[in-house]
């Protein structure tokens, strides 16, 4: 999730996000920056190069204490510009944050991008180290694990309500007379 309108250093509180990838200002209903994001950005790369969010537990209330508390721990074989990496991204601190600072600047320069040249890349210029194979072209579903696509798809489902007397427009010219049920 993201909210819109979030510019320079200003703050916003609304609480909101996806568990697992909440900055621990978010979760202890702070007000916060921009930087929530860089957390959100660690938290995707680790569980890019581990499998697992950092401070994953089914039980939400473990996890959210593990996010405002447990050290960051890191498996045996993972680099040390990758741990370097992670550890300024998944700060507590968000004045502190990689990414708070100088923003992508910060995150372009680490060592962990060192081989790594942003125009080319911006360019389309570097060849990806993997293409999937498919047989369908965009819309293949080749790459997905069968027990994903078995299965059934839900909606969620909506609440009833009545929007013609739950939002007004007075400046617009169409009134709806029918309920949404």
């Amino acid at each position: 999730m993201s909210k819109e309108s979030i510019q320079g250093d200003e703050l916003t509180h609304t609480f909101c996000g996806t568990p697992e990838y909440l900055a621990p200002e978010v979760i202890r209903g702070s007000w916060y920056s921009k930087s929530v994001d860089w957390w959100s950005m660690g938290t995707l790369l680790y569980e890019m190069l581990t499998g697992w969010p950092p401070f994953y537990n089914e039980n939400l209330h473990v996890m959210y204490e593990r996010i405002t508390r447990a050290p960051l721990t890191f498996p045996s074989d993972m680099s040390n510009e990758a741990k370097s990496l992670l550890t300024g991204l998944l700060q507590r601190d968000p004045k502190r944050r990689l990414g708070s600072n100088k923003g992508m600047a910060d995150f372009k320069d680490h060592p962990f991008f060192a081989s790594i040249d942003w125009v080319a890349l911006y360019e389309k210029k570097i060849k990806p180290p993997f293409i999937p194979n498919t047989t369908e072209g965009t819309l293949s579903t080749d790459n997905v694990d069968d027990e994903f696509k078995q299965e059934a798809p839900q909606d969620t489902p909506a609440t009833q309500t009545d929007i013609k007397d739950a939002v007004v427009f007075e400046e617009f010219s169409f009134a709806n007379d029918t309920t949404i049920e």
